[in-house]
């Protein structure tokens, strides 16, 4: 006899899967091994692949003689006394391979005794492995329960992602199949021929060996599974039951739904943002003047695995800081590739001086990074100037000034100097502290820390009398410049003298002498507005004058014109000639005025005057 296994739900089920024949449609097919011969008749699957029918030969057995029946059916057990039930030990059972099938996408194996007893359980294992390269999913192996033979999972055997059909629950008693029943009771089912019954212990046994095998329609699941991987296996430990005699057989058959598994490479840009105050040349800085040039550098790193798509860095700046006159800084970067980093600086200005901490972000449709806050410390100094000198100032003496510069901020003066430019005609510069340097009309400082100060004075002399009008600049790298304005009167010393010398002493009465006068200005500078006038003694008489002004007389008195100026070292000089009329030693008198001298200069010349040659008084008589 010839019989045909199916594969049922796009699952081959080889008839080497058939524990015994009478399973499947009777079809004549070929013998041959597995794999080697198979029918024509096809159905496609879900994979496009087509079902195929495998064909495999099982064996005739001889039919029993109608005497060896006769005779089964009228042995007769004896009777045997009541026996308490015992457990029903399982026969351990030597097992082997009955029956394999393999196909695209799966691959089963059943293995279990080659003979069993009719109303005993025993063991079978059963492997089905996913031998293709996707998941399958739903997975379910089924029986039909209205053949000769019975399945159930054993207790205690079910595997993880594996689960069971309520109706395969086993309690510690119940039911036999309806079949199984009749078979105990002697009633056969419908076409088979009446057995001889089993003595009243095989009966008990049989009973407890057939509970749990109860059945409800025409097929029942035996397991199922979730998800069986690529190349996953699992194993069902199965009981079985044949409630006939005979080569019989049972169907096992898969059915899972397949899964089309398309590889596709999913990849997530990432990024990373970093902020950097720098120099022009991009190097880090923590500190910075605030009139040097300084940048805020973007970078933006992709550390994903895909482009991202162009990114917008943004940044608000604080208060007192600009990019380009603006305090919102938005720049688009364009797209950028896997493990790139893409650069971006800009200027940035203050007035400021300051700790500035800000932070930035990197962001568009799908992506957002932010930095962490940086900060960097933006320094101007700030200087304070003093400068104390005289108002007024004499020629021929030293004009001193006393400079103090200060710098009144928290950080550094750097290149600190204080800039005065001479007057004309200074000369012979002295400056108290030896280590400052005078060059270019400047004092150089140098360095200046956070609220130090520098005193030092500065001298010189002038060659000509005026007015100095000049200004102190205190300047430093990076701060505003500190000024102030001097004003100082220089005055020249007019050291005027008057000199007056009579070219004949004594004189006689009736002879005349010469007074020579001479104002000199022995100061180092000139005197202006000179005034000069004599007083004649009584004895005197006026007789004429001559020299740089001309000369009144009034009286006794003598007016000299008056001399405008009278410069430093210059000599004026007058002669006034006069006649002695009285005999006697007399004083004629100068006094000068000028500018320089409000307060009136003063000389005075004695003159011896005495009688006139051979006149003189009479002797008187002797005795009288």
């Amino acid at each position: 006899m010839t019989h045909r296994a199916l594969r049922i739900g796009s699952v081959l089920v080889a008839p080497a899967l058939l524990l015994f024949a009478g399973c499947g449609e009777e079809e004549e097919y070929q013998v041959g091994e597995f794999g080697e011969e198979r029918v024509e008749d096809t159905q496609a699957d879900l994979y496009g692949r087509e079902d195929v029918y495998e064909d495999v030969e099982v064996a005739e057995q001889p039919e029993a003689e109608p005497a060896e029946l006769a005779q089964a059916d009228t042995q007769v057990a004896p009777e045997q006394p009541e026996q308490p039930e015992q457990p029903v030990e399982r026969e351990q059972v030597e097992t082997q391979e009955l029956a394999e099938v393999s196909m695209p996408g799966i691959a089963m194996q059943l293995e279990g005794p080659e003979q069993v007893r009719v109303g005993e359980q025993f063991p079978l294992e059963l492997t089905i492995k996913n031998t293709s390269k996707h998941p399958i999913h739903d997975v379910k192996l089924i029986q039909r329960t209205d053949g000769p033979v019975v399945l159930q999972q054993q207790e205690g055997q079910q595997q993880q992602g594996m689960t069971q059909e309520p109706g395969m629950q086993r309690g510690d008693a119940g039911s036999v199949p309806a079949g199984a029943q009749r078979e105990q009771q002697g009633q056969q089912p419908q076409g088979q021929q009446p057995q001889g019954q089993q003595p009243q212990g095989q009966q008990q046994e049989g009973q407890q060996q057939q509970q749990g095998f109860e059945t409800q329609g025409a097929q029942r699941e035996l397991a199922t599974f979730d998800e069986l991987k690529p190349g996953e296996e699992k194993k069902i430990q199965l009981l079985g039951y044949a409630r006939s005699e005979g080569e019989i057989g049972a169907c096992i058959s898969v059915d899972y739904n397949p899964t089309v598994c398309a590889t596709i490479t999913a990849a997530k840009p990432e990024l990373a943002v970093e902020r950097l105050i720098v120099d022009a040349d991009k190097n880090p800085i923590e500190q910075v003047y605030a009139c040097d040039e300084f940048y805020v550098l973007y970078r933006v790193r992709n550390t994903g695995d895909v482009a991202t798509r162009p990114v917008t860095i943004t940044e608000r700046l604080p208060q007192g800081l600009t990019a380009e006159g603006s305090q919102e800084i938005n720049h688009e970067i364009a797209a950028i590739e896997p493990g790139e980093t893409e650069e971006w600086m800009t200027r940035l200005e203050t007035e400021r001086s300051g700790r500035f901490v800000g932070y930035a972000v990197a962001k568009n449709e799908a992506l957002q990074a932010r930095t962490n806050e940086s900060g960097v410390l933006i320094m101007r100094p700030a200087l304070e100037l003093d400068v104390r000198g005289p108002r007024q100032a004499y020629l021929g003496r030293p004009i001193t000034y006393q400079v103090a510069v200060r710098n009144t901020s928290e950080f550094p003066a750097r290149d600190v100097n204080v800039a005065f430019a001479l007057p004309e005609g200074a000369e012979r510069m002295q400056i108290s502290d030896q280590e400052l340097d005078y060059s270019d009309g400047r004092f150089e400082i140098g360095e200046l820390g956070a609220n130090e100060e520098r005193t030092f004075q500065f001298a010189f002399d002038l060659e000509e009398p005026g007015q100095i009008q000049a200004r102190v600049v205190a300047e430093a790298y990076c701060a505003e410049a500190a000024q102030r304005e001097i004003q100082t009167e220089v005055r020249g010393i007019s050291a005027v003298l008057i000199e007056m010398v009579d070219e004949t002493d004594p004189v006689n009465v009736g002879d005349t002498t010469t007074y020579v006068i001479s104002v000199k200005n022995q100061g180092n500078t000139e005197d202006l507005n000179i005034r000069l006038q004599g007083q004649l003694p009584s004895e005197l008489e006026f007789i004429e004058s001559t020299g740089e002004t001309d000369v009144q007389v009034q009286g006794q008195q003598i007016l000299f014109g008056q001399l405008p100026s009278l410069g430093a070292g210059e000599t004026k000089t007058w002669e006034v000639t006069v006649r002695a009329n009285q005999a006697g030693r007399v004083q004629t008198k100068l006094e000068l005025t000028s500018d320089a001298n409000p307060e009136p200069v003063r000389e005075e010349e004695p003159t011896t005057i005495v009688g006139a040659p051979g006149q003189g008084e009479a002797f008187p008589e002797e005795g009288q």
